[in-house]
């Protein structure tokens, strides 16, 4: 997965290079960038809410490291551009018809994605339709220089996520395991193992 991730990350890199160039070259004066509720850290953030004002992309060490470098570089780049209003979307993780939501589907239906007996971390997630929702709102009244934290209004425990999920599909719920037996899966464990309380705060009040 991390390495699937070098992709993405010369999108948010290279990519918005490019996509600022063309909207130089045909005159348009606004310019939102997907970003990410992940680059806030991979870690336990604990009890606090994070809101936008909190650190954004910290250069931080492991194999990670490129990931949130180039989640950083996206919206540095769109908040610094001459004669362009940028606005920075830092979504949740979607859930909806889309090809995540679809994979995880997958892997609770064949009971092939454990959960930390812990329970794991506290995610954040957002329904596509509130995703582009929020994104249409941004692009008629997102403030210029501006980050939005587009999630739902309660984050939730993996364990919860996944066992409701199974529930709905009608199958058992995941495994638990020790969280040292997810370690050989970097980004699985990392993933389940962080935890953030996201406010969406602003983005009600700014953009409604």
């Amino acid at each position: 997965m991390r390495e699937a991730m070098a992709g993405t990350n010369e999108l948010r890199t290279a990519g918005t290079a490019h996509l600022l160039a063309a909207a130089r070259a045909v005159g348009a004066h606004r310019f939102l960038t997907q970003s990410i509720v992940l680059a806030y850290g991979y870690r336990d953030h604990g009890p606090n809410v994070i809101t936008e004002d909190d650190p954004f992309g910290e250069p931080a060490p492991g194999p990670f490291a490129p990931t949130i470098a180039a989640m950083r570089s996206t919206e540095e780049q769109v908040f610094s551009a001459d004669e362009i209003e940028g606005v920075a979307l830092r979504y949740a993780l979607f859930y909806g018809q889309d090809s995540f939501t679809r994979m995880i589907v997958n892997l609770v239906r064949k009971r092939r994605l454990p959960v930390p007996s812990s329970g794991g971390g506290v995610a954040n997630f957002i329904y596509l339709d509130d995703a582009a929702a929020a994104t249409v709102a941004a692009l008629e009244r997102g403030r210029a220089g501006q980050a939005y934290n587009i999630v739902d209004d309660q984050p939730v425990r993996w364990a919860d996520y996944l066992d409701a999920l199974a529930a709905e599909l009608g199958v058992h719920r995941p495994w638990r395991v020790p969280d040292w037996m997810l370690r050989p899966i970097p980004y699985l464990h990392t993933l389940m193992t962080t935890s953030m309380r996201i406010s969406n705060a602003k983005a009600r009040h700014e953009l409604g």
